[in-house]
């Protein structure tokens, strides 16, 4: 079984930290002079997922020439901005000559400048009158060179708007405050870096605080939190806005700061809050939204009805603040199918299943759950999102299933929950992503998984959970580029929840970027002790580091023991210690039998004992052990990998040569 598929059980998984160095695919060469020209290119680059290295990202302290080289020449595409001050710098001039004798050069004209002598057999990009919207001709044109350098398609979804800045009295408090305490510092680097950017605010960004109960009754806790989640939801459908996720909302409501604070942490503009309050039978919202650097409320209001108006009030909560922050009248599309609830009855049904669901110890509970499900599906038949859930209930039953054939049944009924969902709601990001889900995790399908993960993905674009799933199925397959970019969006979106950065290690480690596991999964228990990311996790990676001694120590403090015995046999094993090895394998059979095939095949396979490994894989493959889903990227697996009968297996499972 899969430790990744247990995360799954809780609505609320997301990731992430920032994108190393080693993935910078994009190298921007720039003037000091043309600073404000170059960032709306970069911001451009950077909203079309490409992984972005500018001068800007360096953190303070860093050693300037290293730091560049490095990203020089490992990036695929080096883009030089010319102009008339930047043909004057040798700097500017080694950059683009790198790119040129490298083959990736992308030359652009922000003046009209042409490149001096020697840089002119590639074609130029004019870009002097790029009106700095991103569905301008010159800007694609650009997007599909750097896209021809990734090797890749070029189709970007980006929001159309303008990138241009707008400058305003919240933006310049901002900037002052970021730059006085720097002033008399004498910090400098040497050649064009200057003082560190401020955060970036952006223009639409909004961190939605979780609403209050201020109920006599703690009964109505969940009907003030679903008030958020689906105004944020809505918020976050709309290309325009960045909507920092729920989890990191929460962490930061417990902090007591400022709106200011906000802003400079999550780089928004807005903070929504507010409160509920049901008395004799009547619900009451309240609700401000705040220019977060002022402080200054933009919009409030009051809405009073029966408990069964929320989704009316969810509606219109959600249409004021797009009119307030955008100055535009939110207008719904009728063509576009979510698949949210209509019935507020149905609602509550849904609400009270994802509750038993999250906190259910055996399958008992998960049929209670259910019967939730079903009667919010019988109460309103569009409601997608109970099909999605449901699909996703069945796949975790599949796990507890006593027998193959009970488990199978409840595969083929995860499978049909997330197909009527998808049905009911085409344009729901959450469904695509649960049939993902459902064909990776439940019928080990990595054909039939590929298409709704990235269909969920670009649908999904300001959904935290969207994202962290795509990563997993992603990193699990072996593409790397696409796991780290979806973290990375997923990481601005939700930048507090641990298992972001829990996910962010399983990203690293699938990839061989064992210190980055490191610290991404030390920084997910600092942030919260989850079940999800686990000390062995940090065995595992500083084993296949090399850091055998130390592996064992984490391995030994692990309180899940189908997670701490094969962690502890395989280390072991390398320090010669066979007895024990052997013992930690026996108990690991003893306790789990077949729910822990996999764990049996990995340390098979680093005890060289192939044969046997692959028999073991065979029969988990069998049952539909999940923990197959990582079987292509596993470091355990890698003395397997050149066998005939392995390869055969990872064709039967799909996942691309």
């Amino acid at each position: 079984m899969s430790v990744v598929l247990a995360a799954e059980k809780t609505e609320d998984v997301n990731m992430s930290e920032t994108l190393s160095d080693d993935l910078t695919t994009v190298f921007v060469s720039y003037s000091r002079g043309d600073r404000e020209r170059a960032i709306p290119i970069i911001r451009l680059l950077e909203m079309a997922g490409f992984a972005v290295w500018w001068d800007g990202k360096l953190e303070v302290g860093e050693r300037y020439l290293e730091t560049t080289e490095h990203a020089l020449e490992t990036a695929k595409a080096v883009v030089v901005l010319w102009s008339a001050t930047s043909i004057g710098s040798d700097w500017v001039r080694d950059e683009a000559m790198s790119g040129r004798d490298r083959k990736c050069l992308v030359p652009v004209s922000i003046d009209g400048s042409m490149p001096p002598l020697g840089f002119r057999q590639i074609q130029t990009v004019d870009l002097s009158q790029w009106n700095q919207r991103t569905d301008a001709k010159e800007a694609t044109e650009v997007l599909k060179i750097i896209a021809g350098l990734h090797e890749q398609a070029a189709s970007f979804n980006l929001p159309r708007k303008s990138l241009s800045p707008r400058p305003s009295r919240r933006n310049l408090l901002f900037t002052m405050a970021a730059i006085l305490p720097l002033v008399g510092a004498g910090w400098m680097i040497s050649r064009r870096i200057e003082a560190p950017p401020s955060v970036e605010i952006d223009e639409f960004g909004i961190l939605i605080l979780p609403f209050e109960n201020l109920s006599p009754s703690e009964t109505f806790n969940d009907l003030a939190s679903a008030l958020d989640t689906e105004v944020r939801k809505t918020l976050a459908r709309n290309p325009i806005f960045k909507v920092v996720a729920r989890t990191s909302s929460i962490a930061i409501q417990r902090e007591r700061i400022s709106s200011e604070d906000i802003a400079n942490r999550f780089g928004v503009s807005f903070v929504l809050e507010g409160d509920v309050t049901v008395t004799d039978g009547i619900l009451q919202v309240s609700t401000s939204l705040i220019e977060a650097i002022t402080g200054i409320v933009r919009w409030s209001s009051e809405y009073e009805g029966p408990p069964e108006a929320i989704l009316q009030f969810q509606s219109d909560i959600a249409a004021a603040v797009i009119a307030n922050v955008t100055n535009e009248i939110s207008r719904v599309d009728a063509s576009k199918r979510y698949g949210d609830a209509t019935n507020a009855l149905a609602f509550q049904e849904f609400l009270k299943g994802r509750e038993v669901f999250r906190n259910a110890d055996g399958d008992a509970g998960l049929v209670v759950a259910v019967n939730h499900f079903d009667n919010a599906i019988s109460l309103d038949p569009g409601f997608s999102a109970a099909h999605a859930i449901k699909a996703r209930l069945f796949v975790y039953r599949a796990t507890l299933s006593s027998s193959v054939t009970a488990a199978a049944e409840q595969r083929m009924r995860a499978v049909e929950s997330a197909q009527q969902a998808i049905e009911l709601a085409p344009d729901s990001d959450d469904a695509h992503s649960t049939l993902g889900y459902v064909n990776f995790f439940a019928r080990l399908d990595v054909r039939a998984a590929k298409q709704p993960y990235e269909t969920s993905s670009r649908l999904g674009f300001g959904s935290a959970v969207a994202l962290t799933r795509y990563a997993t199925f992603a990193s699990c397959n072996g593409e790397d580029r696409a796991a780290m970019n979806a973290i990375l969006r997923a990481s601005e979106l939700d930048p507090l929840n641990p298992t972001i950065f829990g996910r962010l290690g399983f990203v690293h480690y699938l990839a061989a970027r064992y210190d980055q596991a490191i610290a991404a999964y030390q920084r997910a228990l600092q942030l919260r002790d989850t079940n999800f990311h686990r000390p062995s996790e940090i065995g595992l990676a500083r084993f296949y580091a090399g850091d055998v001694e130390d592996a064992l120590q984490s391995c030994r403090i692990e309180e899940n023991e189908m997670e701490r015995f094969p962690c502890e046999a395989i280390a072991l094993r390398a320090l010669g210690l066979l007895d024990a090895s052997a013992a930690a394998e026996r108990a690991l059979i003893s306790e789990y039998g077949e729910a822990g095939l996999y764990q049996q095949a990995q340390i098979l396979a680093q005890a060289k004992d192939l044969e046997a490994c692959q028999s073991v894989l065979e029969r988990a493959y069998e049952l539909k052990d999940t923990g197959l889903t990582m079987v292509k990227m596993d470091p355990a697996m890698a003395p397997m990998r050149e066998t005939p009968r392995f390869k055969e297996l990872l064709a039967r499972i799909g996942f691309d040569q």
